[in-house]
């Protein structure tokens, strides 16, 4: 009798284990590995009061009520994002780490996404765009991957890139856009394999290289094209560390003065 209590015991522990194992995996299935470290996350708390005023003045662009104000607004967790290599490799795209993005919150709504950059260890924003549905984006587009999938956000806007990046447990890669390309003929939720996408992009590639920054807009030292389907008139606010563009680009765009040395 006692041997059979004994044995109960041990098995009904060996399933309380095997549970929580279970529902650990289950917390920590998210395909995306690494997010911005706290340290990260305060300095862009810190930048981002200065853009509060600025926002506020074009919080209709930003799905923000008019009686709240950027002043209550809160940062979600800093996304690694990449972007295309400037260089155009003789075997596949390589992509290279762009910053971190920061999905803003007004009074727990949706309230456009910050763009984070490193530059001599210290990071600031670069540019804020009005993406109200980046986090429904991002989770619509993790059910459609398995448990063993790891990913990584693709977002260069030179490019109108707005993917997932995914590897899979079998060693194979693909990617699944966030919303159409029309140019690259890719399909929102589709799983392109990484070598269709990498041949159709390294043509978009070689292509922008020979054509001139007609309608780009310099910002931060780096190159930003519109979306041609948003491109429009846009205008600009003054604020302490430079200026902020506003319009139908269907983001906001920080220009940084440079910091004498």
């Amino acid at each position: 009798m006692k041997y059979n209590f004994a044995r109960l015991v041990i098995l009904m522990f060996i399933a309380c284990m095997l549970l929580v194992q279970n529902q650990s995996a289950l917390a920590d299935n998210d395909p995306i590995t690494q997010y911005a470290n706290k340290g990260v996350k305060s300095m862009i708390e810190a930048d981002f009061l200065n853009y509060q005023k600025p926002l506020d003045a074009a919080k209709d662009n930003f799905g923000v009520n008019a009686d709240d104000s950027f002043a209550n607004a809160q940062l979600g967790d800093g996304i690694p994002y990449f972007v295309v290599s400037n260089k155009i490799e003789a075997n596949g795209n390589s992509f290279t780490f762009g910053g971190y993005i920061f999905p803003i919150r007004v009074n727990g709504k949706p309230a456009g996404i910050v763009f984070a950059t490193e530059e001599n260890g210290k990071w600031s924003i670069f540019n804020i765009k009005n993406n109200t549905s980046f986090e429904q984006d991002l989770q619509d587009a993790k059910k459609l991957l398995k448990d063993t999938d790891s990913a990584k956000l693709l977002y260069d806007q030179r490019f109108g890139l707005y993917i997932f990046a995914v590897q899979h447990v079998t060693g194979e890669s693909s990617i699944v856009p966030m919303r159409d390309h029309e140019f690259l003929k890719l399909k929102k939720h589709s799983f392109v394999p990484m070598a269709d996408f990498e041949a159709k992009l390294d043509k978009l590639k070689k292509e922008k290289a020979s054509e001139s920054k007609n309608g780009a807009v310099q910002a931060g030292g780096a190159v930003l094209n519109s979306d041609s389907s948003n491109a429009g008139s846009k205008y600009y606010l003054p604020i302490g560390g430079g200026l902020v563009a506003l319009g139908t680009f269907g983001y906001v765009m920080v220009r940084k003065r440079k910091q004498a040395n």
